[in-house]
């Protein structure tokens, strides 16, 4: 992602996911909540005048809850809200880390 206001140009990496749906799999609608966690790059920690970011490798924490719309056996569309950690979990000097919350809607494919 490019970073619009701020130290740093771009953060790159992933997550692994896991969600627990609340509704059974058959039904059109379900609710559900996920936590993840995995890690990512970035170009901030260069610039040394902030105190976010303090390596090029970071951690990356996060929650949400959302609900999802199946409108077939493959296809659906999902709207989620969530929160997000990043940090370098002290391995750097500098680490106060970012902190985001947001809304994130998307297309789903089951298989």
């Amino acid at each position: 992602g490019s970073v619009f206001e701020g130290p740093g140009d771009w953060l790159a990496g992933g997550n692994l996911i896991l969600r627990y749906n609340f509704v059974p799999e058959r039904t059109k609608w379900s609710s559900y909540i996920q936590i993840g966690a995995g890690g990512l790059w970035n170009d901030i920690y260069k610039d040394q005048s902030q105190s976010l970011v303090g390596q090029s490798f970071e951690f990356s924490l996060l929650a949400a809850v959302g609900v999802r719309y199946q409108w077939n056996a493959k296809w659906g569309v999902a709207l989620e809200g969530g929160y997000r950690h990043i940090s370098n979990a002290d391995m750097a000097e500098r680490n106060r880390g970012l902190d985001s919350l947001g809304v994130l809607g998307g297309l789903t494919y089951s298989f």
